[in-house]
């Protein structure tokens, strides 16, 4: 775990239960409380695989804490308690939307993963100054599912091919390669899309650099700050692959979306 830190270990371990509660109205009397806690024990697994890179098994609450505390001494302004009250969390969640590692390139072709639609336009192109069909034929390629492996759909189409950006392709295959590798390529279907056309270009899908699995169990939240449960949010050893791979997770956009991963930060269109 690090150079030890010095704090209340049972103190933060109680605080936390409080903390990860989620917001709820308690009438008491005459006197209606509407907040309590932070909400964020629903994501106990994953800020431990994200944030920790703690996945299987998943740390005890005396382990979180004490990651917590060493996540703090990291940072400037954070007391060191082991607590993950308001403001630690916000500073978390704030970390996690810039992405984990802030700056990411491809071990396999050296693609960088762009931050914000600047980036984006530059990195993969612009989808609006042509024709769909010259935005396919010039930019589209088909990725290879590992081995004898097929994709599955939602529409339930099986295919041994996901169409992505042709930048985007060596590294999105060398990422399923090592899910498959790892025993979890049936965590990942069926697919709800890669590459998907959208005249106004308002989503990702657009460009082929993004994707979406399992949408019936990882749909997206319904307002910001909506984040899933346990039983909707992908398990950590799968997203461990995810994040090793430089993808960013849409459980940490504004309105959560844990079925989506995306290789590109500072823009939240799925």
């Amino acid at each position: 775990m690090g150079t030890p830190v010095s704090f209340d270990l049972a103190a933060a371990v109680s605080h936390n239960r409080f903390w990860g509660s989620r917001r709820r109205r308690i009438k008491r009397g005459a006197k209606r409380l509407i907040w309590q806690g932070q909400g964020w024990a629903p994501l106990y697994g994953a800020i431990s695989a994200w944030i920790f890179d703690e996945y299987d098994p998943m740390p005890t609450p005396q382990a979180f804490a004490y990651h917590v505390a060493q996540w703090q001494r990291e940072r400037e302004g954070l007391s060191v308690n082991g607590v993950l009250s308001r403001t630690p969390w916000r500073r978390m969640q704030e970390e996690a939307a810039r992405g984990i590692p802030s700056w990411f390139a491809s071990p396999i072709n050296g693609l960088v993963r762009p931050h914000g639609w600047d980036q984006i336009l530059t990195t993969f192109g612009d989808p609006r100054t042509g024709s769909r069909t010259e935005w396919e034929t010039t930019q589209i390629r088909a990725a290879r599912a590992p081995g004898s492996r097929r994709f599955t759909f939602v529409d339930g189409r099986q295919s041994p091919v996901l169409y992505l950006h042709r930048t985007l392709v060596p590294h999105a295959e060398a990422f399923l390669l090592a899910v498959a590798r790892g025993g979890l390529w049936d965590e990942l279907q069926p697919l709800g899309s890669g590459y998907e056309w959208d005249p106004a270009c308002r989503s990702l899908h657009t460009w082929g650099i993004a994707l979406d699995f399992r949408p019936g169990q990882y749909p997206p939240g319904l307002r910001p700050r909506d984040y899933p449960d346990a039983e909707h949010c992908p398990p950590g050893y799968l997203m461990r692959y995810v994040k090793a791979y430089g993808w960013q997770w849409g459980l940490w956009f504004d309105t959560p979306h844990p079925g989506h991963i995306q290789f590109a930060t500072g823009v939240e269109e799925c």
